[in-house]
């Protein structure tokens, strides 16, 4: 499934993708707020994430994307949805991870708009959460932008964490709809 926003292209991770996890781990600046990161350059660690992206895209319909600029094509991070690992119930995730070199062009609050809509409109959630490390406050300032609510801190990912939250009923649906791209 290839999606659009009016500035980004959305598709799934495909085969031959390491190369692209791999430039985002080399970004240390992109890196500093991910619990547990690979180690730069870390080959096998980039084969074993892309497996895991695609699986989660086998198993579920949904995913996080492979998300570059529709004007350059050129690679700028990613973005979308995922189940939490070993939550119980099961909760999705928003998630949105750009290189360094896209910051401050407003693509964060783009990817997570498509990324709800995506969630409220597709996949019939009742709600969604957005997880960020206490020190990552440019996340959860779009958090708030997009009238999440925020829940306190707890342990996900093995690292202590502040959740946020919105519900189908509180979302404000963007004026632009998320559209297929293929």
């Amino acid at each position: 499934m290839h999606f659009q926003t009016p500035r980004l292209l959305l598709r799934p991770w495909a085969k031959g993708d390491e190369s692209l996890l791999l430039r985002m781990t080399g970004d240390e600046a992109t890196m500093r707020h991910i619990p547990n990161a690979p180690p730069q350059g870390d080959e096998t660690a980039a084969r074993e994430k892309l497996l895991s992206l695609r699986q989660h895209w086998t198993r579920h319909g949904f995913g996080l994307w492979v998300v570059t600029e529709r004007e350059t094509g050129e690679f700028a991070g990613r973005a979308g949805l995922q189940y939490i690992p070993g939550a119980d119930p099961p909760e999705i995730e928003v998630g949105y991870l750009l290189l360094s070199d896209f910051w401050g062009k407003g693509y964060a609050t783009e990817l997570a708009q498509a990324s709800l809509s995506f969630a409220f409109e597709h996949l019939k959630a009742e709600y969604v959460v957005a997880l960020a490390l206490q020190t990552n406050e440019a996340s959860m300032h779009v958090m708030r932008k997009l009238g999440m609510t925020c829940e306190g801190t707890g342990t996900w990912y093995r690292t202590q964490m502040v959740r946020h939250s919105i519900t189908e009923a509180a979302w404000k649906k963007p004026d632009w709809k998320l559209q297929r791209a293929d």
